[in-house]
């Protein structure tokens, strides 16, 4: 929206560029200053990476363009990267930072937690694929989301485990002979034996 307006949008690239001319003035100045020991700041990195970044769009992405069959889309994803400029806010608030810290402290333990919970997931997948591998496709099991495969079934317990809809997959699940589902409805891969495509009421 702001491209369309050419006034805005000059006005818009003459406050980005005072401001990057801000960004590259302050790393320099740190740079002499601190020599080595810039490089060796945590702030100082992301400083210097946002820099980096700042540079890379304005000088590097004609020259990209011109060299390089870069698609637009992508020299766009740089200019998005300025939001991160935002994260240079963080040395002002040490609440906000302390608690960014104990979010990264804590990234271990949820591993171990989304580990668990993807064996969680694969053990009621094995049990969902014995139980209703043919169940008749409805509003809640359909094509995508099945136990036909493991990968399927475990996108149909993540949704249930999202809350999606999860009343409609228990339905199908326990789809009966008066809602359309019959003994003989399906047959297995290998062999020409009728099966059941029904749920189950349990």
């Amino acid at each position: 929206q702001i491209e369309r307006d050419e006034g805005i949008y000059t006005l818009y690239l003459q406050v980005i560029s005072a401001f990057t001319a801000v960004y590259y003035a302050e790393a320099t100045l740190k740079i002499f200053a601190l020599g080595r020991i810039y490089f060796l700041d945590p702030w100082c990195q992301l400083d210097f990476a946002l820099v980096l970044i700042s540079l890379l769009d304005e000088v590097a992405s004609d020259i990209l363009t011109s060299v390089l069959p870069i698609p637009a889309g992508l020299l766009r994803v740089l200019r998005v990267l300025r939001i991160l400029r935002i994260l240079r806010l963080l040395k002002s608030f040490g609440g906000l930072r302390d608690l960014l810290k104990t979010i990264a402290l804590s990234l271990p333990a949820l591993w171990n937690v989304s580990s668990l919970l993807a064996l969680v997931v694969f053990m009621y997948s094995v049990v969902g694929m014995q139980l209703f591998t043919f169940v008749m496709h409805g509003e809640g099991i359909t094509d995508q989301r099945n136990f036909e495969t493991i990968s399927s079934a475990a996108l149909l317990l993540f949704q249930c485990l999202t809350g999606d809809e999860w009343s409609l997959i228990m339905a199908d699940a326990g789809v009966t002979e008066g809602r359309g589902c019959s003994p003989d409805g399906a047959t297995l891969p290998f062999s020409d034996e009728p099966v059941s495509n029904c749920g189950s009421q349990y």
